[in-house]
């Protein structure tokens, strides 16, 4: 037998197609849901929505300790799985943050010291987005920050034990006067960022290792003769 609840119900009942959402003060914000369950299998089908919550409430409600910043954060998730057996999960959702602060974090507050930026307001990256997937453990993200004096695009992957990987490029803000004259001619892409930063370790724990001007390495992976050339 299978349950639903939420705005699920439609797919059953025609005479509710217009099934209200599941719907809560939660997680620091309004957050609806709709799916399904199967009583036999244990698997579900869940979509959420999170609208107008507070980063830094939302964080400490999901037990992340000195969260304190500010930001608005609206988000969406669909996920299909068993709950107990992370080995069946799957799944993609998105994260947007605005009207933010986001160099309070601990996180950005080591990366901007790790790109020897001072950590103020015209430092802070105002809005973000994150997009993920859910396969099994493994959460692949992508990743762009938007400030007034640096932008952040990137890719890699988190997991539910907080191990981190990512590829992280910035590139000139909007209110550095050159991005007027970079920007057009050198469009965002991997080739064209000022730094790259590699991070591993822990989302706790971060380790940041600077690589200035990466497309230079870009050039001596496709010509290697260049860097062994006296």
């Amino acid at each position: 037998s299978t349950l639903y609840f939420g705005s699920r119900v439609a797919d059953v009942l025609p005479s509710e197609s217009h099934a209200i959402a599941m719907t809560a003060s939660a997680l620091s914000g309004d957050l609806s849901l709709g799916g399904l369950g199967r009583l036999d299998t244990g698997k579900f089908f869940c979509e959420a929505q999170l609208r107008h919550a507070e980063l830094a409430g939302l964080l400490q409600d999901v037990g992340v300790e000195q969260a304190s910043t500010q930001a608005r954060c609206d988000a969406s998730l669909t996920f299909d799985g068993i709950p107990w057996n992370t080995q069946t999960w799957s799944g993609e959702g998105r994260v947007h943050l605005s009207d933010a602060q986001l160099f309070q974090l601990p996180f950005m507050i080591r990366f901007l010291r790790t790109a020897s930026i001072s950590a103020n307001d015209d430092s802070a990256f105002q809005s973000a987005d994150i997009l993920f997937r859910i396969d099994g453990d493994l959460i692949p993200l992508q990743i762009a920050c938007d400030g007034e004096v640096l932008r952040l695009f990137g890719d890699g992957w988190t997991n539910l034990r907080r191990e981190v990987d990512l590829k992280l490029y910035s590139y000139v803000g909007r209110r550095v006067p050159i991005s007027r004259v970079i920007s057009p001619i050198m469009p965002d892409s991997r080739y064209s960022a000022l730094m790259m930063f590699e991070v591993t370790g822990t989302l706790d724990n971060p380790q940041m290792l600077r690589r200035p001007f990466p497309q230079l390495t870009s050039i001596q992976e496709m010509f290697p003769e260049m860097a062994t050339a006296d």
